[in-house]
Parts: structure tokens; C-alpha cells; sequence
């Protein structure tokens, strides 16, 4: 298992990519769109997800989950919905990336052997962080995209 331990995040998911390409014997399932944006990170943002990773340590260093680790989940899920905001062939939704969120978090803390019950509570947060996006307006099917022109005429539109 040690050489488990040491693989990085690109590693594990191109290893479980390749024995498994629809990621369906994964406990977090992935539809096939949501799958095709992780093989563009792995193509492409491979040094975003490596940030992931060392999230990922940083909430798990002290054996627990707690309150002190929400920020850095909550980093966790930011680093993802910005990745799919600069996705120009990806119409990627909220809910893409809450799954996929847990999907990573879930193969990262199974290789990593962290304690089931924390892998729950990791989930639960990142379930509660991304159900927090309806009071913007967002609903988990809401897919996401910069839009420039349409921010600033929230910000500066006629009166």
C-alpha cells in the first residue's frame, strides 16, 4: 500500500481512468460528460489538480474533520468550479462538480486510508458548501459559465 500512498492525485485518477473509462465501479458514480471534464484535466490542468491533492492532505494531517478543515474544503470545491468556468467544451453543472468533487475526494482518501467516517463528513460538507449555491440562484443543474458581458451589467447595467 505504501506505493499507493505516494501517488499523486494526476496518477490515481489516469490509473483509474484507464482500468476503469466510464468510472462506473466507482462508489461516487460519474455521467459520462462529468467524466470527459476529468479526462480534460488530466490532459490540461494537471498542476490545478495537484492543488487538490495537497488540500486533500492538509484536511486529513491531523487524523480528523472538524471545523478547522471547512476553509480548505470549501477551497477544494472553489478549485473545481473554476476550473469548469474556464471549460470552453465542457458544459459542466453544479452538480458535475459536486459529484465530482466527491468522486476524487472518496478514490484520494480509499488510497490514502483515511477513516470512512471522515470521507462521510468530507462529502456532507462538500454537499452542504454546494447547496449553499441555491441562494445565489444556482441549482444543481445550472451549468457553469463565465459570462463577462452579463456579470458587468449586474455590476454596471442601466438603471
Amino acid at each position: 500500500m505504501s506505493s499507493s500512498n505516494s501517488l499523486s492525485v494526476v496518477q490515481l485518477l489516469s490509473t483509474i481512468l484507464a482500468s476503469d473509462s466510464t468510472l462506473q465501479k466507482c462508489t461516487v458514480k460519474l455521467n459520462p460528460e462529468t467524466v470527459a471534464f476529468l479526462n480534460s484535466l488530466l490532459s490540461n490542468d494537471q498542476t490545478d489538480l495537484e492543488q487538490f491533492q495537497q488540500l486533500f492532505t492538509e484536511i486529513t494531517s491531523d487524523g480528523k474533520i472538524d471545523l478547522n478543515d471547512v476553509p480548505a474544503i470549501l477551497t477544494l470545491l472553489k478549485s473545481l468550479y473554476t476550473m469548469a468556468q474556464k471549460s470552453e467544451t465542457h458544459n459542466v453543472t453544479v452538480g458535475n462538480i459536486t459529484n465530482l468533487t466527491q468522486f476524487i475526494l472518496v478514490e484520494l482518501g480509499t488510497i490514502k486510508g483515511v477513516n470512512q467516517n471522515n470521507i462521510n463528513q468530507l462529502l456532507a460538507i462538500v454537499q452542504s458548501a454546494s447547496s449553499l449555491l441555491s441562494i445565489a440562484g444556482l441549482d444543481h443543474q445550472s451549468v457553469i459559465k463565465i459570462k463577462t458581458p452579463n456579470c458587468l451589467s449586474r455590476l454596471f447595467g442601466k438603471k
